[in-house]
């Protein structure tokens, strides 16, 4: 499924690899991390999201803003207006939101090789209605790839 059309200014031949940032210039939270942990990287990086790895630096999962937010929400309600304000289908995953251990507050990450088309991974982003993709190699991170890197990427090139 390609979403570019071919008078588009992306180029077929890019890959991720061309586009990502790397692994090295990543801010990740390792699995064993706490929400304070996260919170601190938050303040200090204001991402939308952080790569979960392990000591080896395999990548876990991902941590979004979203989880921020319900956590500062649980934090300042009680416990019958964060009920309502999340609903009751979110209160069966209650666990997930008051839990400070971020294996726990992970999500599963959508992930590309770094060798797929540019136009591929873009087309996985709108597809899974999602900002960003890990890029691995096996089990291993080797960095991220944002709508915004793309967008950069095209409105770079003549």
């Amino acid at each position: 499924m390609a979403i570019f059309m071919s008078n588009s200014n992306l180029d077929k031949s890019l890959l991720v690899k061309d586009v990502m940032t790397k692994v090295k210039d990543l801010v990740v939270i390792n699995v064993d991390g706490t929400i304070d942990d996260l919170l601190e990287l938050y303040r200090k990086y204001h991402y939308h999201s952080f790569p979960v790895v392990n000591k080896k630096r395999e990548l876990m999962g991902i941590v979004t803003e979203n989880v921020i937010l319900i956590r500062a929400l649980f934090d300042s309600l009680s416990p019958k207006e964060f009920s309502h304000m999340i609903g009751r289908a979110d209160m069966k995953n209650i666990k997930k939101y008051i839990s400070k251990e971020i294996k726990n507050i992970m999500s599963h990450s959508t992930n590309v090789h770094p060798d797929t088309k540019l136009e591929d991974a873009a087309a996985s982003m709108v597809r899974h209605s999602i900002s960003r993709l890990c890029v691995t190699n096996g089990e291993k991170l080797v960095g991220i790839i944002s709508r915004r890197d793309i967008l950069k990427k095209i409105g770079n090139m003549k």
